[in-house]
C-alpha cells in the first residue's frame, strides 16, 4: 500500500509539472499573436485563434487530470496519514511489548538466578542428606551388632546362671577317675553326630556313677547310620544298654546296633514301600520281628565269640550278654511334616521336646507297655514294639535309655534341658557335657540320640550361626 502511495504522488508530481510547462508554452504563443496582431491577414488569425482554444481546452483537460490527480493525492495522502497512525499505534504497541518482554526477561533473569540457588542449596542439603543416611545406618548396623551382642550376653548369662542344675552331691564328678577293669570294656564317654541339612542328629553314651565308682566299664551303647536301599537313605539312630552287671553287655548292645543297621539294609527292598505308608502296618510289623531276629542271633555269637568256657557260663548265669534295643527311623530332605518309625525290645523311650505356650514341653512318643519293659535280646526278639509319629520344624526328638529318659522327665531337670536343647543344636563337646551333667542319678549308663528337626537346610544353617555367635554353647 505505501508502494502505491509513492506512485500516486510521483505521478501528480509530474503532471503539475506538464501543466506548468504548457502555460508557459501558451503564454509564449499569446504573446506572439500579439505582436503580430498589427498587420496579420485575417486567416492566420483565425488560425491562431483555432490553435489558442485547441491549447485551451487541452489546458482544461489537463487541469481537470490534475484535479483528479490532486483529489486522488488528498486520498492518498488520507490513507498514508492513516497508515501512518497504525503504524505510530503498532510502533507503541511494539515498544510497550518489548518493553514488557524486557520487564519477563529480567524476571525471568531473576527467577532463573533465584532457581539456580535453590538448586545449589537443594544440592547441598542433598549432601548432608546422604551423609545423614550414611550416619544413620552406620548408627544402625552398631545397634544391630550391639543388640546381638546383648541378646548373645543375656543367653549367654542364662545358661551360666543354669550351668549346673540342683546338685544332690556336689562332691560327685562329671569326670571318671578310675579306668574300668575287664576284657570287654570301652571307652567311658563316645559322642558323634551331623548336620544332615534339615535334619541335625547328635548321639552320645556315658558310663554311669555307680559304674565309675566300681571301676565298671560301660554297658550301653548309641549308633548313628544312614541306612541305603530305600530309594533315598533314611537315618537310623538307635542305643542299646546292656544288662548292668553282664560281663559281655557291652559287646553284645554294640553288636545290637551294628546287626540292626545291617537287618535294615538286608530288607530295605521289602521296607522301602511299607516304611511310611500306614496302610502297610500288618507287613512293616512282620518284617521288624524278622529284623530282631536277626539282631538277635549276632547278640548270641557276642557270646560264643567270647570262648567256649565263658559262653558256657554266660548261658549258666543267664543276662551276661543281654541288652535292649531301641531305634527311630527317619525320613530326610527338606519337609514341613517328617515321618519317623521308632520301634524296639526293652524299655528304651522316645521323646519329643516342642514349644509351647509357656515354654518348652516333653511329650512321650513312644514306650514299651509295662509288661515288656524287661524282655531283652537275644531271648526276646518277638517282643518288639513300634510306632509312627511326625515332627514339625521346631520339634527335637530323644532316643534315650532309661535312665536318661528318667534324667529328662526329672522337675528339677527337665526345664534345664529344654532350655539347652529347645530349638538349637550344640555342639558336639557340649551335647556330652550336657548329658554329662553333674547329678546323682539312677546310677545307670547314659545314652540317647538326639534329632532337631528343622524342616529346610537354609533354617538349620541359620540356627547354627546363631549358635556360633551366642558362644561355645552350640
Amino acid at each position: 500500500m505505501t508502494v502505491v502511495l509513492v506512485v500516486a504522488i510521483v505521478l501528480v508530481a509530474a503532471v503539475c509539472a506538464l501543466l506548468a510547462v504548457r502555460q508557459a508554452a501558451v503564454t509564449r504563443e499569446n504573446r506572439a499573436l500579439l505582436a503580430r496582431r498589427s498587420g496579420p491577414d485575417e486567416q492566420e488569425a483565425l488560425a491562431a485563434r483555432s490553435y489558442l482554444l485547441r491549447l485551451e481546452q487541452q489546458l482544461t483537460t489537463e487541469r481537470r487530470r490534475a484535479e483528479e490527480l490532486a483529489a486522488g493525492r488528498s486520498d492518498a495522502d488520507g490513507q498514508l496519514d492513516a497508515l501512518q497512525r497504525s503504524v505510530a499505534a503498532l510502533t507503541a504497541e511494539r515498544d510497550q511489548a518489548a518493553a514488557a518482554a524486557d520487564r519477563s526477561a529480567r524476571q525471568l533473569a531473576e527467577q532463573a538466578a533465584g532457581h539456580a540457588e535453590a538448586a545449589g542449596r537443594l544440592g547441598t542439603l542433598d549432601g548432608e542428606l546422604d551423609e545423614l543416611r550414611r550416619r544413620v545406618d552406620l548408627l544402625g548396623a552398631e545397634r544391630e551388632q550391639a543388640v546381638a551382642e546383648a541378646r548373645a550376653l543375656a543367653v549367654r548369662l542364662d545358661e551360666l546362671s543354669e550351668s549346673v542344675p540342683p546338685v544332690e552331691d556336689a562332691a560327685n564328678p562329671s569326670a571318671p577317675r578310675e579306668l574300668p577293669l575287664g576284657r570287654d570294656t570301652a571307652a567311658d564317654s563316645v559322642v558323634d553326630g551331623a548336620d544332615l541339612g534339615a535334619l541335625v542328629v547328635r548321639a552320645a553314651s556315658v558310663r554311669g556313677d555307680r559304674h565309675r565308682e566300681e571301676k565298671e566299664h560301660r554297658r550301653d551303647c548309641a549308633l548313628l547310620r544312614l541306612v541305603d536301599g530305600f530309594g533315598a537313605p533314611v537315618l537310623l539312630s538307635s542305643v542299646a544298654a546292656g544288662a548292668p552287671d553282664g560281663e559281655l553287655s557291652q559287646s553284645a548292645a554294640t553288636a545290637a546296633c551294628r546287626a540292626l543297621a545291617l537287618q535294615l539294609g538286608h530288607y530295605a527292598p521289602t521296607l522301602r514301600e511299607r516304611l511310611f505308608d500306614p496302610r502297610a502296618d500288618v507287613e512293616l510289623a512282620g518284617t521288624l520281628k524278622v529284623a530282631c531276629q536277626g539282631v538277635a542271633r549276632s547278640v548270641r555269637l557276642v557270646a560264643l565269640g567270647a570262648g567256649a568256657e565263658q559262653a558256657d557260663r554266660a548261658a549258666e548265669v543267664g543276662g551276661q550278654a543281654d541288652t535292649s534295643l531301641l531305634a527311630v527311623l527317619s525320613e530326610l530332605g527338606d519337609r514341613e511334616s517328617r515321618r519317623h518309625v521308632a520301634f524296639g525290645v526293652g524299655d528304651g523311650v522316645v521323646l519329643r521336646l516342642r514349644s509351647a505356650q509357656d515354654g518348652w514341653e516333653w511329650q512321650t512318643l513312644f514306650e514299651p507297655a509295662a509288661g515288656a519293659r524287661a524282655l531283652r535280646l537275644p531271648g526276646s526278639p518277638e517282643g518288639v514294639g513300634w510306632a509312627r509319629f511326625d515332627t514339625v520344624p521346631g520339634d527335637t526328638v530323644v532316643v534315650a535309655t532309661r535312665p536318661v529318659a528318667e534324667l529328662l522327665q526329672r522337675a528339677d531337670l527337665a526345664h534345664w534341658f529344654a532350655r539347652r536343647w529347645g530349638g538349637r543344636q550344640p555342639y558336639l563337646t557340649a551335647f556330652l557335657s550336657d548329658l554329662n551333667i553333674r547329678v546323682r542319678s539312677t546310677g545307670g549308663d547314659r545314652s540317647l540320640a538326639c534329632l532337631w528337626d528343622f524342616g529346610q537346610a537354609r533354617i538349620a544353617e541359620r540356627a547354627a550361626r546363631v549358635g556360633l555367635e551366642s558362644g561355645p554353647t552350640r
